[in-house]
């Protein structure tokens, strides 16, 4: 479920984010315009009991990051 956006800082960039929630966990998604306009699958890193998975589409990078597992993340990556 859509809860709503927010715009947000990483680094220097502006980028926009995206908040769910599936069952009791919150994913937020961070989405900013890829320069070089190149599709990538996804790549999954866990670390300290988070999870993130980041991809490019259609000229946009995502970072989806959560506690709940890469197939959770993986199947939020299919449907965006």
């Amino acid at each position: 479920m859509l809860l709503g956006a927010r715009l947000d800082y990483v680094g220097d960039r502006r980028v926009g984010v995206l908040v769910y929630r599936r069952r009791q966990h919150s994913i937020d998604v961070f989405v900013w315009p890829n320069r070089a306009g190149n599709h990538g699958a996804g790549r999954v890193v866990m670390r300290k009991g988070y999870t993130l998975v980041t991809w490019t589409r259609q000229g946009l990078t995502y970072w989806a990051i959560s506690d709940l597992d890469a197939g959770e993340l993986n199947t939020l990556q299919r449907l965006l």
